[in-house]
């Protein structure tokens, strides 16, 4: 370490120092909570990412730490956007709730097993952020922090996941927008559902792209299954999602006979498509039963096709509220699922914003519009992938699941903020592999080409 080394390092010590008096001297513990936190986080995250990128994903340290600047000062906007200009939200009810959890913790009016949340849905978050307050203390913007820190890891994850399972992926790229693309880091900065989704879901894929990638074993399917749990106790239908995706690439990949390079071949991805379509059938029971609570399972007359029904009919109606509510696309048979899906990822264009609010959302549109147009070898190269690579498969799915059965949301902002979470898997379109040609055989008689390499087209 060199003299300017040091002495930067001493200089930002001072600095730090010197900003975190006057804000204990001028703000709440609510504010100021935050700077004592901050500086643990990064002592925490950095030695970890450090392991987690060496040899040839090296140069994707700097991204990662990027990233991880970025989530934070996404909780500091998402803070000020939140309280000074709309004025709260459902991240205060959160918050509420957690100081009282925190507070009952501390005192030992719980015991053990009510320490650990175990609720679904919005509780879930309540008694999770009240565990998390219980550890680090209840400031409000510290929360934010704490929350966009579990949907950083689950970004990582996403990024570790893709470079695994995708050999040839434009890696930096893929970092660079699963890292710094507006909507994936704002929506999941503030305490909510989003960060622990994120987190879950980026824990499941990369469980997924190690088993997809031939690595059999306990480790891969225990982090895919703990990813799976905790993103099902918030929102069991992404979970029953992602389980869908995974049952359907590891079927494709035992067809294809790209089930990995394992020891166990094809009959370890038929082994783990059954497994995934029994936990299919539990995470599908479970998602019905979280999102309509009062169909009875003994009536025969409510099928799961009248109860899924009745669902979409009920988020339409619940959605289509508000001041960015929209009328969504009505599906009356297959032939309507492409609009649908295409409508769902890309709501709204830029022709379609009005307002501040949506005139964001339709700019990162654009600009993948835009990317996917500059990036046409890689995109073109859709199909190739999907038949060789089952992560690519896995992705396609969740896509295409998520813009059918998205599709009656009728509110933009509850749209792009769920839409968020499935983002990792929509810029990875931009970053596959590009599709080359063959090398044109050289003339007779001449061997110096014989070697040419393929080129891009």
């Amino acid at each position: 370490m060199n003299v300017w080394t040091i002495r930067l390092a001493v200089a930002a010590g001072l600095a730090y120092l010197a900003i975190l008096g006057y804000a204990m001297a001028n703000f709440s513990y609510d504010v100021w909570g935050v700077f004592a936190l901050i500086p643990i986080l990064v002592l925490m995250t950095v030695p970890i990412v450090d392991r987690m990128f060496v040899g040839r994903d090296r140069d994707l340290f700097p991204i990662a730490m990027v990233g991880l600047a970025a989530k934070t000062v996404g909780a500091f906007a998402y803070f000020w956007i939140a309280f000074d200009a709309f004025g709260g939200g459902d991240f205060q009810l959160y918050h509420d709730a957690g100081r009282v959890i925190a507070r009952q913790i501390r005192t030992g009016e719980l015991d053990f097993w009510e320490i650990i949340p175990h609720s679904q849905g919005t509780q879930f978050i309540s008694e999770f952020t009240g565990l998390v307050y219980a550890i680090f203390g209840s400031s409000r913007l510290g929360g934010f922090v704490l929350f966009a820190w579990l949907s950083y890891w689950g970004s990582l994850f996403f990024v570790k996941a893709a470079i695994l399972a995708v050999p040839g992926l434009a890696r930096r790229n893929y970092a660079l927008l699963v890292m710094l693309l507006p909507s994936i880091v704002l929506w999941s900065s503030t305490i909510g559902k989003e960060s622990v989704v994120g987190l879950g879901l980026g824990i499941a894929s990369y469980g997924a792209a190690r088993l997809f990638a031939g690595r059999w074993g306990l480790s891969p399917v225990a982090a895919t299954a703990a990813g799976l749990f905790i993103a099902g106790y918030v929102r069991p239908h992404f979970a029953a999602l992602w389980v869908g995706a995974m049952v359907v690439a590891l079927i494709v990949a035992s067809v294809t006979g790209n089930a990995g390079r394992g020891r166990f071949g094809r009959l370890g991805g038929a082994f783990f498509a059954v497994v995934g379509l029994v936990a299919l059938l539990v995470v599908a029971q479970i998602t019905l039963s979280f999102l309509d609570p009062s169909g009875d399972e003994g009536d025969e007359a409510s099928g799961a096709g009248d109860r899924i029904t009745s669902i979409f009919e009920t988020t339409e109606k619940n959605t289509t509220t508000g001041g960015s509510q929209f009328d969504p696309v009505v599906i009356r048979g297959p032939r309507d699922y492409p609009n649908a899906v295409f409508r769902t990822l890309t709501r709204p264009l830029i022709t379609e914003a009005r307002g501040l609010n949506q005139l964001l959302p339709a700019a990162e549109t654009s600009f993948l519009f835009l990317l996917g147009a500059v990036s046409w070898r890689r995109v073109s190269n859709l199909p190739r992938m999907l038949v060789r690579y089952p992560y690519v498969t896995f992705a396609v799915v969740v896509l295409i699941g998520f813009g059918i059965a998205w599709a009656s949301f009728g509110n933009l902002g509850l749209l792009v903020r769920q839409r968020s979470v499935v983002a990792p898997f929509l810029v990875l379109l931009v970053c596959l592999p590009a599709r080359v040609r063959p090398a044109v055989p050289p003339p007779s008689g001449h061997t110096d080409l014989e070697h040419a390499p393929a080129v891009p087209v």
